[in-house]
């Protein structure tokens, strides 16, 4: 692989990096402020052992196992539509004792979210560092800008349970960096111990979360791409699959993983609906990357069919300019890499915070072209095409430019978003009073209600009992007798989500009428079905009078009272 080009004094290589340390300071400075948010409550109810069933310090993101789910339902935090086999579980024990210690020893949100942004500083130290030893430092240092200022370090930077994103990707780049540096002849020890101390690095990266498996990508490439005997090739990458192997093994015969949901899709247990899927997510995450986008510009409301035109429109623009500067082996690791670490995030619903390592490898090949047709060398100057200038143009303002703003409007909204959850929870405190003894009932929640139960007390210690009944927009509450509830979904909604996205049951698994769900002292009964979903639900309580009944709104939470027997209650979004 081609060495460096051009020197950089220390002096100037410090004074970059002050200068990145104080642009990722400014446009992450409100998601370092923000608060707890989604998964962090659970994981501090986890950590005071208040959740409903035990968790060890070094599991805290064993949020669903099928072995003692049926605690959860009979409190109520599976909601009644939870699939029996429902299992989100990860293995992930380092930054799950980074927590558990952090929540056991009452830091703050904010030292826990500066914690988050020193690894955030490390992953972008190295990657300077990956780069410098394999392109020119001008390149570099573009390179590093590009990489360290983009959208998908907001969520792990704003949302501590999702540290273990920068955690594995800092471990991981750093395994990275020593399995492609090569020891000269001299250096003896090195070439002895070099193999074994990569090993024992990807292995630290994994025990951060199966993020890590992701930099095998760039090993593979590597072998792929480097010349040299098949057998040699094999064995260079065993450093890196080893363990990867080890980890999925350890995963596997521990139970670890994700099933039964919609936003989870294993390509072990659901190959098809994996293969059926994997083009439409691979085009968005690769749309987020180089247009730098903030994961709202192509939700699932964008058709398939426009997605991947549009992905064909990018293949376009780019070809040119990518075969210009993939002429040597550097560029064309990082490019294959790039693409081949996304593969292990195509069983999820796409988001930026999936798209660390393919950008490690994108960022430079951005680099590499805004190089050529911004200082090109003279010989090459009247080589360059207005094609590639143009490119550049592009991919100069998209992650230069929209990339970095994008940042800080996401550090924006997740601050602002956690901040409202945090006051509506505290506000729905107060009504309830003694809330660790409440016994509520949703009857209509968004996306907060699976979490507020949590986040009504500082050491997570949720009510006696929490019933989700529906989740949905416009819904109808009626009333039949003093424990029977009928609801009503609006014209073409269903009053439970199972589309794409649906976090406790798998997509396309729909309901029949006369389906009956026992969940928490009541007993759900589907009435009407529609090919949106689950129309009318009938519910009865084996007990209503102690219950307290709460709807969720773009308003936030509030308790309410059910109509008299015989009447309804419109419940608008």
């Amino acid at each position: 692989m081609s060495r460096n080009l051009c020197a950089f004094s220390p002096f100037l290589r410090l004074r970059f990096a002050a200068l990145l340390g104080l642009l990722g300071l400014l446009l992450f400075w409100p998601a370092l402020h923000s608060p707890f948010v989604l998964d962090d409550y659970l994981q501090a109810s986890m950590s005071h052992h208040t959740y409903p069933v035990q968790r060890a310090p070094w599991d805290l993101y064993n949020y669903i196992d099928p072995a003692d789910a049926h605690v959860l339902r009979a409190r109520g935090f599976l909601p009644w539509w939870a699939d029996q086999a429902l299992r989100i579980r990860f293995l992930r024990p380092l930054p799950s004792l980074a927590l558990w210690s952090e929540y056991k020893a009452g830091a703050s949100a904010l030292w826990m979210h500066a914690h988050s942004f020193v690894w955030w500083g490390a992953s972008a130290w190295l990657s300077n560092k990956m780069y410098r030893a394999r392109i020119s430092d001008r390149a570099a240092r573009i390179a590093t800008l590009i990489f360290a200022l983009a959208p998908f370090h907001v969520v792990p930077i704003a949302w501590l349970a999702n540290r273990e994103a920068l955690m594995s990707m800092a471990l991981s780049i750093c395994a990275l960096r020593m399995h492609f540096w090569s020891p000269t002849s001299r250096s003896r020890w090195a070439k002895r111990w070099q193999p074994s101390i990569t090993a024992l690095t990807f292995a630290a990266a994994l025990s951060s979360g199966e993020y890590a498996i992701a930099a095998c990508g760039y090993v593979l490439a590597e072998a792929l791409i480097i010349p040299r005997a098949w057998v040699s090739r094999a064995l260079r990458t065993l450093p890196a699959l080893g363990p990867a192997v080890a980890y999925l093994a350890l995963r596997s015969a521990y139970g670890y993983g994700a099933s039964g949901s919609g936003f989870y899709t294993d390509p072990l247990s659901t190959p098809s609906a994996f293969l059926a899927r994997a083009p439409d997510r691979f085009a968005r995450l690769m749309l987020d990357a180089w247009g730098g986008l903030d994961g709202e510009t192509l939700r699932g409301h964008v058709p398939a069919v426009w997605v991947l035109m549009l992905f064909g429109g990018l293949c376009a623009l780019l070809w040119r300019p990518v075969r210009a500067v993939c002429t040597q082996e550097t560029s064309r690791v990082y490019l294959l890499g790039s693409v081949l670490s996304a593969i292990p995030f195509l069983s999820v619903v796409p988001s930026p915070r999936l798209l660390g390592m393919s950008m490690l490898g994108i960022a430079p090949v951005v680099a590499l072209i805004l190089e050529r047709a911004w200082w090109p060398e003279t010989e090459a100057r009247s080589a360059t095409s207005p094609s590639i200038r143009f490119a550049a143009l592009v991919l100069g303002f998209s992650q230069l430019v929209h990339g970095p703003a994008s940042s800080w409007l996401m550090s924006r909204s997740w601050s602002q978003a956690g901040r409202t959850f945090e006051r509506d929870a505290r506000e729905l405190k107060a009504e309830l009073g003694d809330a660790a003894s409440a016994d509520v009932s949703v009857l209509r929640g968004v996306a907060g209600a699976f979490f507020v139960p949590f986040a009504l007390s500082p050491s997570g210690a949720p009510p006696r009992a929490w019933r989700l009944l529906s989740q949905a927009g416009h819904v109808l509450v009626r009333r039949v007798s003093e424990r029977e509830l009928e609801l009503v979904a609006g014209a073409e909604q269903s009053l439970v989500p199972i589309g794409p996205g649906n976090l406790f049951r798998p997509e396309g698994k729909g309901f029949s009428v006369g389906e009956q769900y026992d969940a928490s002292g009541m007993r759900v009964t589907v009435v009407e079905t529609s090919q949106a979903g689950v129309r009318r639900l009938r519910v009865v309580f084996s007990q209503s009078e102690s219950t307290r009944w709460m709807i969720e709104s773009g308003a936030g939470f509030r308790l309410t009272a059910l109509p008299e027997v015989g009447f309804g209650t419109p419940l608008p979004p």
